[in-house]
């Protein structure tokens, strides 16, 4: 009857499945109109009882979509469910670089999606499908906390480039356990909080839960009369809970207090690593919470403690006027300690005394929201007052550009726990002129790895040590008045050529002002790579016209350089002009179209090379916000672009 029953929990909880709702998320920036939703199903019986999360997303157009999972906000490394209307399959794939060739699909060994659909209908798609949140070799998916996902699509149902996409931090969170713990009055703590107690209600792993506490000065029950606070937490599920205090948001390092039901202990404990090796018992000289307790009645869990607000190493519990807690809390799976299956987060708290006229409530800690827009920038204090650090994001990438008051090596990193120890940090050495990865591994030189040639995949570095930034205040001058100024003005001279009196005085102005160009562009050319060469260290290379530096500025300057001595060549040795009384001949013609046309490209190509420029120098030498230098160039260029394009309407009708 083996059968019957599996049928059973199989209908059980396809019924509760039934029951439950997607979660809608309305998707933002280059996706705005776009929705993903998802249902977390766990003990998924169409996986072998493995947890799933079913993904639903809706984009606007007849277009092929894709939804992934990263563990850092890129595009890639990333592993992605890619739906293709061209040949109705939803398949998983490997994004291993930005180019289509690079998108592979992962083995038939690993296409384990359940319940796969592809529809489009009413000017939209929208691809459906099921997925287990934890496969072996994958990026595993947090059914119960944050995750970082990515959405794209394209311009048509072939896959190729994509049209939108976005990278966005998503919480998903399992249905609610037991009755809705909103109005069930089994969800209330066990006993009625006392006097001068406060309540918040922290949400974890989408279920509410209630922490209420009191601070007791001069407590008589603590040993030497020291300030106290009592903490009773209810969670609604039978199983093990525990709250921490931490210096630093994060679940490592900090002290916790984690109650035991099956044993009724509540005991103190040292968080240092994310494992169960690393929550260990503090020794027993440390127990010192007073009126512990754990109770668990109507699948409601609460555990009551009272502790010493200040204790020797512990995280100290900060009970002033307006002092600032970062508190964390955690559900188990069941009254054995182990992995926080039912629920984990942390949130801030500040301490308030006195009667509860009102409860003071407080949020759960705020999941990451989407990256501002345009350019960032932080001045830092204390050791590092005089330093700035501007950052910038694009969908699947940071920019950042330090500026620091030495001439010394220096370093950005980042820490999931705030301590150096742990950490990844990208580390300039002005005297190889090298920017790299390394991990900290230790308080020491020799704990300061590189990360292997795989993992370095930095773009864009650059190290400079300018004493001042002249050289390249003149570079941008030079090419700016060149291309932004001079060379409209050459175009406006020969268009408007009717206009202006004299015998040939228009050929005269256009000449001289596409010489100007030249000269110009010639000297911004040599200036940069004379400021290049002051700033790279002896022995390394300057990397002049490297490609991937700078968005291609560099590499673009050289095309420049190449283009504008041609196009003077060109003009110097253009066929004379036929008599009034004949007509032009077919190479006069040819080269007309010629000059015209390539003329039009090398101006366009530069008002592009120009705005690159004026973003790196601001990026590079933090010169404030690049945006309004970028508006009056714009302006200034807009308008005699402009006059050029009036200037063709009066040549096409005259």
């Amino acid at each position: 009857m083996n059968w019957l029953f599996q049928a059973a929990c199989v209908l059980s909880l396809a019924l509760s499945v039934a029951s439950q709702e997607y979660q809608l998320e309305n998707l933002q920036g280059q996706l705005a109109g776009s929705t993903l939703e998802y249902m977390v199903n766990l003990n998924d019986p169409n996986a072998d009882w493995k947890d799933t999360v079913t993904i639903r997303v809706t984009v606007p157009g007849q277009v092929w979509v894709g939804v992934g999972i990263n563990s850092q906000y890129a595009m890639v490394g990333a592993e992605a469910v890619i739906g293709k209307p061209s040949d109705g399959t939803v398949l998983k794939y490997n994004i291993n670089a930005k180019s289509g060739a690079a998108i592979i699909p992962m083995s038939e060994s690993q296409q384990t999606l359940l319940n796969t659909s592809l529809e489009q209908s009413g000017g939209k798609t929208v691809m459906t499908y099921t997925k287990i949140l934890e496969e072996s070799g994958e990026i595993s998916i947090n059914g119960d906390g944050d995750n970082i996902f990515l959405t794209a699509y394209g311009y048509s149902n072939s896959f190729g480039q994509h049209a939108k996409r976005g990278v966005y931090s998503l919480t998903l969170a399992p249905p609610m356990a037991g009755p809705d713990v909103t109005d069930s009055p089994e969800q209330s703590p066990t006993t009625a909080p006392a006097v001068g107690f406060r309540t918040m209600e922290p949400v974890l792993g989408g279920l509410k839960t209630s922490f209420q506490y009191r601070v007791n000065r001069n407590d008589p029950n603590a040993p030497n009369g020291e300030d106290t606070i009592t903490i009773q937490f209810s969670a609604p599920k039978e199983a093990w809970v525990g709250v921490g205090f931490s210096s630093s948001g994060g679940m490592v390092p900090s002290t916790a207090v984690i109650a035991l039901p099956d044993t009724q202990e509540v005991k103190k404990y040292a968080l240092s690593i994310k494992d169960e090796s690393g929550v260990n018992q503090l020794p027993e000289e440390q127990q010192t919470l007073i009126n512990t307790g754990v109770t668990q009645s109507g699948g409601v869990t609460t555990m009551i403690f009272t502790k010493i607000l200040e204790e020797g190493d512990e995280v100290a519990i900060d009970a002033s006027e307006n002092g600032s807690n970062n508190i964390i809390a955690a559900i188990g799976g069941d009254n054995t300690l182990g992995f926080h299956a039912g629920g984990f987060g942390g949130f801030p708290a500040t301490f308030n005394e006195g009667p509860t006229a009102a409860p003071t409530p407080a949020a759960p800690a705020a999941a990451p929201t989407d990256p501002p827009e345009g350019v960032q920038i932080v001045e830092l204090t204390g050791q590092l007052e005089g330093a700035t650090l501007a950052y910038e994001f694009d969908t699947d990438t940071i920019t950042m550009t330090l500026s620091v008051p030495s001439s010394g090596w220096c370093a950005v990193g980042i820490s999931e726990n705030g301590s150096m120890l742990g950490s990844e940090a990208i580390i300039g050495l002005p005297g190889t002129g090298e920017v790299k990865k390394y991990n900290l591994n230790a308080k020491a030189v020799s704990g300061v790895n590189e990360m292997p040639a795989e993992k370095q995949t930095l773009t864009n570095t650059l190290i400079t040590q300018a004493g001042d930034n002249s050289l390249w205040v003149v570079h941008g001058w030079l090419a700016a008045i060149a291309w932004g100024v001079l060379c409209p003005l050459a175009i406006i001279a020969a268009l408007f050529r009717k206009f202006i009196p004299g015998e040939g005085v228009w050929f005269q102005i256009h000449r001289f002002l596409n010489t100007s160009v030249a000269v110009l562009t010639i000297a911004a050319v040599s200036v940069a790579i004379h400021a290049l060469n002051d700033e790279t260290p002896s022995g390394s290379s300057a990397d002049h016209f490297d490609p991937e530096l700078s968005d291609g500025h560099r590499l673009i300057g050289l095309f420049v350089l190449i283009f504008v001595v041609i196009q003077v060549a060109n003009g110097a040795l253009r066929p004379h002009l036929p008599k009034e009384s004949e007509d032009k001949t077919v190479k006069r013609k040819g080269w007309e179209l010629l000059h015209r046309l390539f003329g039009v490209f090398l101006f366009c190509l530069c008002l592009y090379q120009v705005q690159l420029g004026i973003k790196w120098y601001h990026n590079i030498f933090n010169e404030g916000d690049w945006d309004e230098t970028l508006t009056i160039y714009w302006v200034i260029a807009g308008i005699l672009t402009l006059l050029i394009l009036v200037g063709i309407v009066i040549r096409l009708k005259g």
